[in-house]
């Protein structure tokens, strides 16, 4: 599972060295480790989200990603961008993303950007298939969802057969939307389905009114500075050789300003 890791890689590098120490010192926990069906005894609420796991589980939360990832101290991953076993909540579109990304994303179409996500899988190393899609209710929401399989790349002679779920619930207007992502190898996938299913049955979304609705009630301050809406059309790291230039193409409504910042 590389999708989610080339954000994160930078975190992994101490949790990759604790856990494999953790293999050889503890022996006596395997099993517990090893149990998909296991109490969800722990929980993280983060981004608006808000999810139970088990004990011996390990949590990858990233401030500047947004994203949440659990999976099984048994199964760290093979090396600093592939996980083996796991449960993702990841926002789309990404850090990086397209203004094609940005359009689906504001359709509110829930199986395009499924089927968005879907295609950035298959990025020329790793190879996806879908097996299955479907209309879903999850938790009275309307969603989509791919299962899907994953040969990785030959790089990784470690790696096996993936198998997976992507779901993705339909945004509301102006929001991010968010992927739910359960994956192990192909071989385990039956075995670990219900530890992974338990932990998306348990989650919880907050969308911007709930969030609002927490807060205590401020009262405005008269201001004589209007600030107008905005929103980034593009926010990505490119490399443009002397002498050339780099064309962007995006549609503008009328009597709106462009405004650009370039840091190098």
């Amino acid at each position: 599972m590389k999708r989610f890791t080339a954000r994160i890689a930078p975190f992994i590098a101490p949790i990759v060295i604790y856990l494999l120490l953790f293999a050889f010192v503890g022996p006596g926990s395997a099993e517990a480790q090893h149990d998909t069906t296991a109490a969800l005894t722990e929980s993280i609420d983060k981004f608006g989200v808000r999810l139970d796991y088990a004990a011996h589980w390990t949590v990858i939360a990233p401030e500047q990603s947004g994203a949440i990832l659990l999976f099984p101290d048994g199964h760290p991953p093979i090396n600093r961008e592939w996980f083996t076993h796991g449960f993702a909540v990841e926002p789309f579109p990404p850090p990086k993303y397209t203004i094609e990304d940005y359009n689906i994303v504001r359709s509110g179409d829930a199986r395009r950007i499924a089927h968005r996500i879907f295609e950035r899988m298959n990025d020329g190393k790793q190879k996806a298939r879908i097996i299955a899609e479907e209309s879903l209710d999850l938790a009275g929401v309307e969603a989509y969802s791919i299962s899907y399989e994953l040969t990785p790349p030959l790089s990784l002679a470690a790696a096996r057969k993936e198998e997976g779920l992507l779901i993705v619930p339909r945004p509301k207007q102006g929001e991010t939307a968010r992927c739910f992502h359960l994956f192990a190898p192909q071989s385990e996938w039956e075995r670990f389905k219900p530890i992974l299913f338990s932990i998306l049955s348990s989650a919880r979304v907050q969308d911007a009114v709930q969030t609002a609705e927490g807060k205590p009630e401020v009262t405005p301050q008269r201001s004589a500075v209007y600030i107008e809406p905005s929103e980034s059309l593009i926010r990505q790291v490119v490399q443009v050789p002397a002498g050339r230039f780099l064309p962007f193409n995006f549609t503008l409504t009328r009597g709106s300003a462009l405004t650009a910042e370039f840091k190098v």
